[in-house]
């Protein structure tokens, strides 16, 4: 016997029918819209009109960047390498300026008093430098 069913001799195929589902459906609500009237006063001021003239060359134009004032360099000193009479002159005045700074006399060009001790060291080793070197 032949077990094997012919194609036209096969089982029927199950037909599933697709039910739709309904879509919502969203009212939209219009919410009305606010109109403003403003009132806009256009004054007009008088136009400037500057004429200018062009000069035309032939070299294009090089851009150069402006450099402030030059900056004042102040000469370093080697304490180390001056002589003996040079270095205890310095000692000597910069001891000094720091007593008056520290019994606040210490007073700037200007005419103010030095509070800060930076300052005081820096006026101290200036006054030294012009008058010791």
């Amino acid at each position: 016997m032949n077990l094997k069913l012919k194609h036209s001799q096969s089982k029927p195929k199950r037909t599933v029918k697709k039910t739709s589902v309904p879509k919502r459906t969203v009212k939209k609500t219009s919410v009305p819209k606010r109109t403003v009237k403003r009132t806009v006063k256009k004054t007009s001021a008088p136009k400037r009109t500057v004429k200018r003239t062009v000069k035309k060359t032939s070299k294009p134009k090089r851009t150069v960047k402006k450099t402030s004032a030059p900056k004042r360099t102040v000469k370093r000193i080697n304490y180390k390498k001056l002589s003996n009479k040079k270095r205890s002159c310095i000692k000597n005045k910069v001891a000094f300026v720091m007593k008056e700074f520290k019994n606040k006399s210490l007073k700037s060009s200007a005419g103010y008093k030095i509070k800060n001790p930076k300052q005081g060291i820096a006026i101290a080793l200036s006054i030294a430098r012009k008058e010791c070197l």
